[in-house]
């Protein structure tokens, strides 16, 4: 049986994933002196940020990403590796009725790679095979769909290192 129970604790169990691959959390109350991900200009240490604005929606209200990941480039060009959005829905509900509004806005506003991390179960069917048919692999858009233990295997299988 899964820990996961809530949005919450699905984007707590994605952070402590991230730090087992050798993330650290980037946001300032996480950095520590002995964890520096910064050294001059260059990123040291893989990091990622949470909630990270990106912008303007396709609405052209400010929008955020749940996750955020920076592996091994320079602060001057601010290449970014990847994105995570995470979306949980346990009973039948409205979450995956917004699916178009989301790969939309990762298509045209996000700029960068992106993986969305479904759990809970309550997707309809046809709407999680609808968001996983939107995937293209080598864009700068929709790289993946999957749920929290697929996310899990990459890691233990160092996709992420």
């Amino acid at each position: 049986m899964s820990d996961i129970v809530s949005a919450r604790t699905l984007q707590k169990a994605i952070c402590g994933l991230l730090e087992v691959a050798g993330y650290i959390n980037g946001a300032p109350e996480h950095v520590y002196f002995d964890k520096q991900p910064v050294m001059g200009n260059e990123w040291v240490r893989p990091v990622y940020f949470t909630e990270i604005r990106y912008g303007l929606n396709i609405y052209g209200t400010p929008g955020k990403l749940d996750f955020l990941l920076i592996n091994d480039h320079s602060l001057n060009n601010k290449r970014v590796s990847f994105a995570i959005v995470a979306k949980y829905q346990k009973d039948k509900g409205t979450v995956d009725e917004k699916f178009p509004f989301l790969v939309q806005n990762i298509y045209e506003c996000y700029g960068v790679p992106t993986i969305v991390v479904l759990d809970g179960g309550g997707y309809r069917p046809g709407a999680e095979k609808w968001l996983r048919a939107q995937v293209r692999p080598q864009s700068m858009g929709l790289i993946a769909v999957c749920n929290f233990s697929e996310l899990q295997n990459w890691v233990e299988d160092g996709a992420f290192s």
